[in-house]
């Protein structure tokens, strides 16, 4: 799913993860709306944020390992080309 993602553009990866937390959001409120429950502030605000953040965080960790990893192979590339130049 990663790669599949990642070839998306940019606009549409936001939207997704965008789209994600306020449907979570959207989905919280009804529920609640249909069960007539009020929630403290601050337990509705760690039901809503808590999941929206946790995908954000993962989103943050996915791009970071991607550029960390690619980042790596080019050093190790390098390292390689120039063993190779010194050589010849």
């Amino acid at each position: 799913m990663t790669a599949a993602l990642q070839a998306k553009p940019l606009a549409v990866r936001i939207t997704v993860f965008v789209a994600l937390p306020l449907l979570w959001l959207m989905f919280i409120n009804a529920l609640l709306a249909w069960l007539a429950w009020s929630l403290p502030f601050i337990l509705y605000f760690f039901v809503c944020y808590l999941p929206a953040s946790g995908c954000h965080f993962l989103h943050l960790y996915w791009r970071w390992h991607t550029d960390s990893l690619t980042a790596c192979n080019m050093y190790l590339r390098c390292i390689k080309i120039d063993k190779r130049a010194t050589l010849g």
